[in-house]
């Protein structure tokens, strides 16, 4: 896991837009922290319209320079509308990420993760279409997966979910756990038999 820390800077942006329009960006550019790397970030600024007519505005998340997304706001005389992004940062590291020029600092630390061992396990009970199932995922190794290190995961089923598939493997990436690939084994002589 990591921890996302963000600095808001409270900058306003006016821009008119036709006669009696300013619409802008003020207040703090507020980050929520971010777990670890891989998790979704939130930014969320305001967005106001000091005119006196109705106007449309877009809305720019940059991070290092480079501009990752856009949203076009159409707002009322005097209203304001909080515009939120989400962003996901794969590696440690500081950030430097602006909503319109409202600049603040994002962190991202590594090494918070747990380590995984082989024989590590967890065990789940889950609901699917009404039917109770045990779900056991166990670490049975490492190896490289579409070029990523990854732990080896084995997910057992019982009863067989769907009432054919009684394992699967998953392939998680070290350093995020996310899911990189799955592959799953079937009683075949079962699929499509109806008495």
């Amino acid at each position: 896991m990591g921890v996302g820390v963000g600095v808001g800077v409270g900058v306003g942006v006016g821009v008119g837009v036709g006669v009696g329009v300013g619409i802008g960006v003020g207040e703090d550019v507020i980050f929520s922290s971010l777990p670890h790397p891989t998790a979704p970030m939130t930014s969320a600024s305001n967005v106001t319209n000091a005119g006196e007519i109705e106007g449309t505005y877009t809305v720019t998340l940059k991070v290092e320079g480079k501009e990752l997304e856009s949203q076009e706001v159409t707002l009322a005389a005097g209203a304001t509308q909080t515009v939120t992004f989400s962003l996901v940062e794969d590696r440690g590291g500081s950030y430097d990420v602006a909503v319109d020029g409202v600049v603040g600092t994002l962190l991202v630390e590594e090494g918070m993760l747990p380590t995984l061992h082989v024989g590590d396990q967890w065990v789940y009970r889950e609901i699917k279409e009404g039917v109770a199932y045990t779900r056991t995922e166990t670490i049975t190794g490492g190896e490289r997966m579409q070029g990523k290190n990854c732990y080896v995961v084995r997910v057992t089923y019982d009863p067989p979910s769907g009432g054919w598939i009684p394992e699967m493997t998953e392939w998680w990436e070290k350093g995020t756990l996310d899911l990189v690939r799955w592959q799953f084994s079937a009683r075949c002589s079962e699929i499509g038999r109806k008495s």
